[in-house]
């Protein structure tokens, strides 16, 4: 976290199974409940990057008649063919 920030506490319910799976697979990887759900944040947040990612580049190789990459061809093949 920033130096310049500071933590905030928020309340999260969980039903009693759900509170005995997190704290199974807290304990498993050796956190923390707090720090399992900010990885998992993290995890998912990364993984709607990846997907936006992914989406927006099939989007483009959808496009392919509208789309020109011949100008980095040449830049691809010297950095492939460089000893």
């Amino acid at each position: 976290m920033k130096a310049n920030m500071t933590a905030k506490t928020i309340t999260l319910r969980l039903s009693p199974d759900d509170y005995a799976n997190a704290t199974t697979l807290a304990n498993r990887k050796k956190l923390s409940i707090n720090k399992l759900f900010i990885e998992g944040m993290k995890t998912l947040d990364r993984q709607e990057q990846q997907k936006r990612l992914f989406d927006d580049f099939t989007l483009i190789g959808d496009q392919v008649e509208v789309v020109d990459v011949e100008f980095g061809l040449a830049a691809q093949s010297e950095v492939v063919e460089e000893p």
